[in-house]
C-alpha cells in the first residue's frame, strides 16, 4: 500500500470488559495499527510489526529408494518477492541439521534439486529440510519447512 493510505482488514466488536480479539490473515511480515471509536472520537494504536516466518512448501519425489538412486527435491516460497531467493536443504544428522545443497528460487518462487545417495550401508530413514534464513528484499523472517522422510536401503 502507498503511504498513507490505509487498508481495512476487519472489523471487531469489544466485549463489555473492553477486550477484543482480531485476526490477520496470513502473509508476509507487515506494519499495521489498530484503530476503535469512543464515542465520536477514533482513536489509533501506535504502529505495530507482525514478523512473519517464512514456511517454503517442500517435497520428495521418493519416500523409498536404494544406494546408489536419487532423491528430487522441489518446493516454493511463498510470495511477495520469492524469485532468485536462497534456500538450503538440510539432513538430519544426529540432532543436528548438516547442510548439503544450496538453491535458488527461479522467478515464480520455486526452487529444485536433487540428491544421490552412495554411502549408504544398511536400512537409514534419512530426514530432510528446506531452510530459508532472513534475506534483504524478502519480508519473511528466517522459518524451515515441514520435515520430509526418505527410507534408503544399502
Amino acid at each position: 500500500e502507498p503511504a498513507g493510505i490505509a487498508q481495512l482488514v476487519q472489523v471487531a466488536k469489544s466485549k463489555s470488559d473492553g477486550t477484543y480479539a482480531a485476526h490477520l490473515p496470513p502473509g508476509p511480515s507487515r506494519v499495521f495499527e489498530v484503530a476503535y471509536r469512543y464515542g465520536d472520537r477514533q482513536i489509533e494504536s501506535p504502529t505495530m510489526y507482525l514478523d512473519s516466518s517464512v514456511k517454503p512448501v517442500f517435497k520428495v519425489t521418493r519416500k523409498n529408494l536404494r544406494n546408489g538412486s536419487s532423491v528430487g527435491f522441489r518446493g516454493r516460497l511463498p510470495g511477495p518477492n520469492a524469485g532468485g531467493r536462497s534456500v538450503t536443504l538440510q539432513a538430519r544428522v544426529g540432532r543436528k541439521w548438516r547442510t548439503f545443497k544450496q538453491l535458488q528460487s527461479n522467478p515464480h518462487g520455486r526452487f529444485k534439486g536433487k540428491y544421490r545417495f552412495t554411502q549408504t550401508r544398511g536400512v537409514v530413514l534419512y530426514v530432510f529440510r528446506a531452510l530459508v534464513k532472513k534475506q534483504g528484499g524478502y519480508p519473511y523472517s528466517a522459518g524451515a519447512s515441514p520435515k520430509r522422510k526418505v527410507l534408503v536401503r544399502g
